[in-house]
């Protein structure tokens, strides 16, 4: 009796973009996750972002907000809408799915600020305004890599292909229509 082996899965090396460009299937850029996509282009995180969002939320919940970098306060603050609003009840694959989706937008927008600081010396601290608003703009746009994170990770509302669907889609517009979650407000820390 012979063994036939499994069959190996062949993962990408690279993968086309939204816009038609070819990518890396692992982002090279300084992102604060490692993103490797899989074989559909979908990048995918083996970190536990579920453990990394919740102990930033408890470090918000301790007043320890301003000891934080921004992209911690993001991953608090979306801990916080998902710990009190009916996301709450959803399934834990689930929320990994939508943690994914969300951690993708926001590694691109951090590895963004953290460019522009070396490039423009664009505090990334410092509220935004209509100049750091440009060069965040430009600066994803000009990076095929954290573009198509971004793509993935916020998703449309029309979006081409399923790996589009990203967070507006799977979780903004389809799980809860009806619980709005208002932060601090401006000036808290």
């Amino acid at each position: 009796m012979s063994v036939v082996p499994s069959p190996t899965v062949v993962m990408p090396t690279s993968f086309t973009t939204w816009d038609g460009s070819v990518v890396p299937a692992t982002i090279t850029v300084p992102t604060a996750h490692t993103w490797t996509a899989d074989r559909d282009g979908v990048y995918h995180t083996s970190a536990n972002l579920a453990a990394e969002w919740t102990s930033n939320y408890s470090k918000m919940l301790e007043g320890l907000g301003a000891t934080m970098t921004a992209l911690q306060r993001m991953e608090g603050n979306a801990e916080a809408v998902f710990e009190n609003t009916k996301a709450s009840d959803l399934s834990t694959a689930k929320l990994a799915a939508f943690r994914e989706d969300a951690q993708k937008q926001f590694d691109a927008t951090d590895a963004a600020m953290r460019i522009n600081q070396g490039k423009y010396g664009i505090d990334p601290t410092m509220q935004f305004n209509t100049y750091t608003y440009q060069k965040m703009e430009q600066t994803l746009q000009s990076n095929e890599q954290l573009q198509e994170l971004g793509y993935q990770g916020h998703g449309t509302n029309n979006p081409i292909a399923e790996k589009y669907e990203g967070y507006t889609t799977d979780f903004q517009n389809k799980t809860d229509n009806k619980t709005y979650f208002v932060g601090g407000g401006i000036d808290n820390g």
